[in-house]
């Protein structure tokens, strides 16, 4: 799980899929009343400081789409 961020605030936290080591997909919806503009900067980090041990996790992409 991380937690995400958008246009400078936090916006929720997203829990991935897992797939017991295959290839899985998750989705997270950033709220429309969050995206005021034509750019929007959405981060992602750790819910909390850094604490060992925590799950390896390898992103090959992310895909972005305005609905």
């Amino acid at each position: 799980m991380v937690a995400v961020g958008a246009a400078g605030h936090g916006v929720g936290d997203w829990t991935f899929a897992t797939a017991d080591g295959s290839w899985a997909q998750s989705s997270f919806t950033v709220p429309g009343a969050d995206v005021t503009g034509s750019d929007l900067a959405v981060t992602l980090g750790p819910q909390q400081p850094f604490l060992a041990p925590y799950p390896d996790y390898h992103s090959f992409g992310y895909w972005a789409s305005q609905t």
